[in-house]
């Protein structure tokens, strides 16, 4: 099914993109399961920074960087942030 989409062997093909996924979904899922919503607000200044600054997108850091590979891949950030706030909703409903 996913082969006969173009270019999705491209997704989570590479480090930075399978590092920014889960940081946005461990992000987001703290500030909502947590309740601490004014921290979203930081995250999405720093994320609307990220992706603005993407323009100058920073080489591949030599070894691991986090903070790099959220700077390169902020849409996949974007989507990881999305991902564990929808899941940190569903755990406040359930406890």
């Amino acid at each position: 099914m996913l082969s006969k989409i173009p270019n999705s062997g491209e997704f989570l093909d590479d480090h930075e993109e399978q590092h920014a996924v889960p940081t946005g979904a461990a992000i987001g899922f703290a500030v909502v399961a947590t309740g601490q919503l004014q921290q979203l607000g930081l995250v999405l200044v720093i994320l609307l920074e990220a992706i603005e600054r993407g323009r100058d997108r920073p080489a591949p850091a030599e070894g691991q960087d986090l903070a790099n590979d959220v700077r390169r891949e902020p849409h996949y950030f974007a989507a990881g942030l999305v991902i564990g706030a929808v899941i940190g909703i569903g755990a406040r409903v359930v406890t």
